[in-house]
Parts: C-alpha cells; structure tokens; sequence
C-alpha cells in the first residue's frame, strides 16, 4: 500500500495519529519524536480533502515515492535524479554539518511548482514530490524560520506570525486589542502589519516596544473590558499564560469589543501533565464550546511555534 510521511509536535504524538487514523491512515511506524510513517489508500484524495479542511495536529505531509538506504549525500543526488525537476527539501540527521541541507538543496535545481521532498533518518531516506499546496505547510517539514532583526522581542513574535500566515490573515489599517501584551512581541507584529495597537497589560513597565500607533493601557484586562466601548476593535488577540478554559472565558467575554465579524486569535494552554495527551481533550472541547457562545471558529491549530498549546481564529458572531 502507498505511505505518506507525516509531522507533528512530539507531545501530540497519540492525537496526530488519531486524527490521520480517523481519515484511513494505518500502519503506523514511528521514526522520531516528531515523524511517522503511515499507510496511505489515496495519498492524492486525502492531501485534496486536507487542503480544504486542514488536520489540527498533523503538520506537513508528503507521498513517499522511493526509499532507500542512506550511504551518503553522493548515492542519495544519484537516486534523487530519477525524480522530475523539482524544488528540494531536504531533512537530514542533527548529525550532519550545520549548513549542509541549505548546501545540497542551493545545488539541486527545478520547478518551483513541484516539491521534492526527503527525509533522511538513521539508516534510510524517503522521497516524495508533490504539489506544494498538499504538503499542508509550505514549510519543511511544517516548520517555519523566520529571520531575526535587532528590534525582536521574543520567540512569540514568530508563533503569530505563524498563525497569521497559516491562516492566510490579510491584515492592514484598523486596531488590534492585544491582551496580556507584555513584554510586546506580539503587539510590535500587529504594528508591522499596520494596525493601531491597544496593548492591555497591567505591569506599567513591562512593555518594551514604542510606536506612535501603540497605546499602553496599564490594567488587568477584565478591568479594561468593563470600560472599553463596544465595537471598537477589528482584531484581538489573546497570548495570556492562563490555563484553556479561563482564556476561553477572557476572550468570550472581550467579544463585544470587536466589531461583528471581526478577527480574534487565541492559544489554548493545555498544559505539561504527562506527554499524553488524550486526557487534555476535555479541557479543550470545554474551552471551544465556551468560545462558540460568542464566536465562529474557522480553523483550530496546533502551530510549530506553539508548545503545549493549541492555536485558535475566531471570528466574532
């Protein structure tokens, strides 16, 4: 039967499989903490029915075509140029010299409209190519790298960034409420963007980032959601370290604030119990159902840049 290669955050292992289980997945063969071997029946149908109703769990995916054992990068280009021309991305052991895939990848030349991509792990590789679109990420294997400039904040800068690509948010002039805003990371994103930042956050000190179109509102965000006008807002976001269920409530709760049909995102925490995860279902389908008393929930994710955590884009009913 044909296989596909799938990734997801090695916390999630047991929900990533049981979601591509429910979708006719079998044959499981874990490779690495954060990478599985599946058997496919329709590798295209399945990559098609993702496009339009993304996994939560499940990252990037890709048909393997051929395998091999690895005895090296010379015998791996050999294979490899039975393949069409195609763009490589490739994945090689931590073992290997910093800088070698970005080397063997600027050597390889082909059709941006084709991704060839290849996993090598311990003794063998696997290839595939495949439409970029039905990889679910554009990225190698799921995970983004975004550049780091002398102004950023923290790694949380990249987790909305993140979101907002993989949702395909356009974002432009209007204003953004950024709750539990310090030290800044994701207000200074909402700013790049366009958008006039209210920033809620009470340490009066903790915001590290100026900007003419940023206001600093020093208070407990239920304390600012008693006195802020409704509909004032077209986006909020919500990165606070609470656990599921209260963010769920705190953001419920701001909904007035967004004018209908405005923009929200979300993290659930669900926290660090145990690497299972089965268990941390019940905290997050209660803190979903209480964000669906205020909100449409388009697309829930469980992002590269998240930890123990799940991604949420809410839309204001």
């Amino acid at each position: 039967m044909p296989q596909v290669l799938l990734t997801f955050s090695a916390p999630f292992h047991s929900l990533a499989q049981g979601e591509a289980h429910r979708h006719g997945l079998s044959q499981f063969q874990t490779l690495s903490p954060e990478t599985m071997l599946a058997a496919c029946p329709d590798c295209a149908a399945l990559a098609q029915h993702w496009l339009h109703r993304p996994p939560i769990y499940i990252r990037h995916m890709f048909p393997v075509q051929r395998s091999g054992r690895w005895r090296g990068t010379g015998a791996l280009r050999r294979e490899l140029a039975e393949f069409p021309p195609a763009r490589l991305q490739l994945r090689l052991p931590a073992w290997h010299p910093p800088g070698e895939e970005a080397r063997l990848e600027g050597l390889w030349t082909g059709a941006p409209e084709r991704i060839l991509s290849v996993l090598v792990h311990e003794t063998r590789w696997w290839a595939g190519l495949s439409a970029p679109r039905l990889n679910l990420s554009p990225w190698k294997g799921g995970a983004p790298q975004y550049e780091v400039d002398s102004g950023l904040v923290n790694r949380c800068e990249w987790k909305l960034r993140e979101a907002i690509d993989t949702f395909g948010w356009r974002l432009g002039t209007g204003r953004a409420l950024d709750l539990g805003a310090c030290p800044g990371g994701w207000s200074r994103v909402l700013l790049r963007y366009g958008l006039s930042v209210t920033a809620v956050d009470p340490r009066p000190e903790g915001m590290t980032v100026q900007h003419a179109r940023l206001e600093h509102r020093a208070e407990p965000a239920e304390c600012f959601l008693r006195s802020a006008p409704a509909g004032g807002f077209d986006v909020l976001t919500n990165d606070m370290w609470l656990p599921a269920e209260e963010t769920a409530r705190l953001t419920r709760d701001a909904a007035p604030l967004l004018r209908p049909g405005g923009m929200a995102l979300v993290t659930l925490k669900l926290g660090n119990v145990s690497p299972e995860l089965e268990s941390r279902r019940g905290p997050l389908r209660r803190a979903l159902a209480i964000l669906r008393e205020a909100y449409r929930i388009p697309r829930l994710r469980q992002l590269f840049y998240n930890r123990f955590e799940v991604t949420a884009w809410l839309v204001r009913s």
